[in-house]
């Protein structure tokens, strides 16, 4: 009796040793960047026809900064809540990369457990003066050697300067680069969908070698009517990368009709990413006001309900300006950071 006593005291021991190792190297793994990144994906994936995350794009570049946070404090004096994701962008200004006001604003967002996403004003690396300047070849952008790659390095390396900052906090960073490339208004849109597809990878692959993990990366097509008046082609997977590069997708979407872009959502759908509106405008530059946010409630809840997240732009197009946003963002679809 004496010797089973004493092996089951051990067996028993033994589980509990194991069940702490176990819950110590689980523990480590969830709060590693990889282990992060893990549960951000699961998270999407869990709520994915059940609810949907809030969020709005904030900043920029100084001095608009402030103007455009007073809009996500407008909205929760209104509703009370706060946009689970908050947006920014590192703005380039003559090869110099500002990103000390949006890192700071993702850090402390993260640090009360919210999502931050990030987009990236690559300027033309041809001119280095602004991201519409579409003068520039992209195959001599990733080729070694030539001026374009030269200047596209050094934004890369500015690049990954802030979003080291941000891994060094253990930030997430929801990575839209490169967004809208089905569109003609960035250098790197409307190219061959072969010259995007290399692009995108070129800086994947840059700044994983650069030690850069702590980056889930999206793709992002638009949707919106272009500036001659007409949609873009709904074939909005052209440009895709491919799975092993893509982490999240997502639709860029500004007008005054949400119901109608049917055709772009169930294409994105195909990719088995989580999906989600990156950028988001009910509205238009003459009438931004007259618009209701229950429209777009009940478009994600009817028609696109595996909207994961949407991100409520800024400006003309804030939800800050629109009618019933205690309504929308109080329904139960929808998940606010507080």
């Amino acid at each position: 009796m004496r010797k089973s006593t004493k092996g089951l005291l051990l067996w028993v021991t033994l589980c509990i040793i194991s069940a702490i190792i176990f819950m110590s190297l689980f523990g480590a793994y969830n709060n590693s960047i990889e282990g992060k990144k893990k549960i951000i994906i699961n998270n999407l994936k869990s709520i994915e026809g059940k609810q949907t995350l809030t969020g709005h794009w904030t900043t920029y570049q100084p001095p608009w900064y402030k103007t455009f946070m007073s809009q996500v404090l407008q909205i929760q004096n209104t509703t009370g809540k706060y946009p689970f994701i908050i947006a920014g962008d590192y703005r380039n200004i003559n090869n110099t990369v500002d990103y000390s006001f949006t890192n700071s604003l993702f850090i402390n967002h993260t640090k009360k457990g919210g999502y931050a996403m990030l987009v990236v004003d690559w300027i033309n690396p041809n001119t280095t003066d602004n991201a519409r300047n579409r003068s520039v070849s992209i195959r001599e952008v990733l080729t070694s050697g030539t001026k374009s790659n030269t200047n596209f390095l050094i934004q890369l390396n500015a690049v990954a300067k802030g979003l080291q900052e941000l891994q060094d906090n253990k930030v997430i960073v929801l990575f839209d680069t490169f967004h809208e490339m089905n569109a003609d208004y960035f250098w790197w849109g409307k190219r061959t969908p072969q010259d995007y597809k290399d692009l995108y990878i070129y800086t994947h692959n840059f700044m994983y070698k650069k030690g850069i993990h702590n980056l889930l990366y999206m793709y992002t097509p638009d949707t919106k009517i272009n500036w001659s008046g007409s949609w873009y082609n709904p074939n909005v997977t052209d440009y895709y990368p491919g799975n092993e590069y893509v982490d999240i997708v997502a639709l860029d979407y500004y007008g005054v009709n949400i119901n109608n872009i049917q055709n772009y959502y169930d294409a994105m759908l195909t990719l088995n990413k989580p999906f989600g509106f990156a950028e988001f405008g009910h509205a238009s530059w003459n009438n931004p006001i007259n618009y209701s946010a229950l429209i777009t409630l009940n478009a994600i809840k009817e028609k696109y309900p595996k909207t994961t997240f949407i991100m409520s732009y800024l400006d003309v197009w804030s939800m800050a300006n629109q009618q019933n946003i205690y309504q929308f963002f109080n329904d139960p679809r929808m998940v606010n950071l507080k």
